[in-house]
């Protein structure tokens, strides 16, 4: 496949299966004694730890498979190591979105996706009227999610660890995590954001 890619998505998605690979390395330990599981931590959930792994193996076959390096515009679905979106479109042109971001094995850590706008000149623009609001944009054949957040994050809290509500967070439980995220554009697959729950 890497050979027909363009070379920035080409080097994008090999760091990105970098990233993948590294993130994997807890999984099973993480999952055999999940210590959000207040009541059973202790005890050892192979079956639960290993399918674990599993679907997130079949989830990233289904990308690499199912890589739609062709596709045009913005809707379809979209996966990375740490965050998946789905973007559909109305018959009034309206666009929505939705998903998560995540870090693996970090139940504190997740950002959600859920935004709605319309295309004009050719550049998404979001329903919301904030400082911050949710962008979409492609680079090549990926999809960009929220592309300033990574400075807006760095903001959100004063020098005394304070909240500063003047720059809005998008993320539940942390202030300093930014929901920026780079995706590559996949074919449906059963195998893909199956996992219950806000834990990966």
């Amino acid at each position: 496949m890497q050979p027909r890619l363009d070379e920035p998505t080409r080097r994008a998605l090999i760091d990105d299966q970098r990233n993948w690979v590294k993130s994997q390395t807890e999984v099973y330990p993480e999952f055999l004694h999940p210590a959000w599981e207040k009541q059973t931590s202790q005890v050892h959930d192979t079956v639960g730890a290993r399918d674990h792994v599993d679907g997130l193996q079949r989830e990233r076959l289904a990308l690499l498979e199912g890589f739609d390096d062709k596709r045009n515009g913005l809707t379809g679905i979209w996966l990375a190591y740490n965050a998946v979106i789905k973007v559909t479109a109305d018959s009034g042109g309206t666009l929505s979105a939705t998903g998560w971001k995540w870090d693996q094995g970090d139940w504190k850590a997740g950002c959600d996706y859920d935004m709605t706008g319309k295309i004009v000149a050719g550049v998404f623009r979001s329903d919301e009227r904030r400082k911050n609001p949710d962008t979409l944009e492609r680079d090549h054949a990926m999809l960009i999610v929220n592309r300033q957040d990574d400075v807006f994050a760095k903001k959100r809290t004063g020098k005394d660890g304070a909240e500063d509500s003047a720059d809005e967070a998008k993320c539940r439980r942390r202030l300093d995590i930014s929901s920026t995220a780079r995706l590559f554009p996949a074919r449906p697959s059963p195998d893909i954001d199956k996992f219950k729950g806000a834990i990966r």
